[in-house]
């Protein structure tokens, strides 16, 4: 679907346009310039912060499982029991990451664009609408990590902790990949089932094996501490 304002003005991001992406995503891109400034750019830092985050868990878990990645315990164990430690290395990490979410992830963005009919879309334009797509997602599980500096001594407890509110942040991803679809409907000329397909279809299929891996996961996580009691 062609963007009916293809060739209106769009105004520069704001506070009341960020509300209207995660609430009326058709609404903000097809009325804000992405490319305006550099909010692009502490967005696609935090996505690179978000990612940093989830190999921490990833190898979080496999250490509690008793597998854990070479040299764990020598960097990896000394960051998830200090947010003093913990903070600068996923900053730093998160700058390295920001790079491969923006090349890789977009290369795949943009190629799920082309492949749902617009084959003549610009690349740029479409790593935009994934950064702030993946905003929705990246932003919430950010500011889950600063309340838990606040609510707990260290990142280790706070992944461990026996809580639910946590569970909230599994919304997002979901609520991100809807906002992909909007994304992509208002800015590209593309087919309307092949973009349900590579944009909802296909994303929401990976999500729900993604979670049945991450239940897996706890439960034997869950098992093993179970044991050592």
């Amino acid at each position: 679907m062609t963007d009916p304002m293809q060739d209106a003005p769009r105004d520069p991001p704001s506070p009341a346009s960020i509300l209207d992406l995660f609430l009326r995503p058709t609404r903000f891109f097809r009325t804000t310039d992405l490319g305006y400034g550099r909010v692009w750019l502490v967005l696609a830092w935090v996505a690179g912060i978000s990612a940093a985050i989830d190999q921490i868990d990833k190898n979080l878990f496999r250490a509690a499982l008793g597998e854990p990645r070479p040299g764990w315990y020598l960097w990896g164990q000394p960051v998830v029991e200090s947010w003093i430690k913990f903070w600068p290395w996923i900053l730093v990490a998160g700058v390295m990451a920001a790079a491969l979410v923006w090349y890789i992830g977009g290369w795949w963005f943009n190629l799920r664009i082309r492949w749902s009919g617009d084959r003549l879309a610009n690349r740029r334009e479409g790593r935009l609408v994934y950064t702030f797509a993946g905003a929705v997602q990246s932003v919430p599980a950010v500011l889950y990590a600063v309340a838990a500096t606040v609510l707990y001594e260290s990142y280790y407890d706070a992944v461990m902790a026996d809580e639910i509110w946590s569970s909230v942040l599994l919304i997002f991803p979901l609520w991100s990949v809807g906002t992909s679809y909007r994304g992509v409907r208002s800015r590209f000329d593309v087919r309307p089932w092949p973009a349900r397909f590579w944009f909802v279809i296909l994303p929401i299929l990976a999500l729900v094996v993604l979670l049945g891996l991450v239940g897996i996961a706890i439960s034997m996580l869950a098992r093993a501490s179970g044991t050592v009691a």
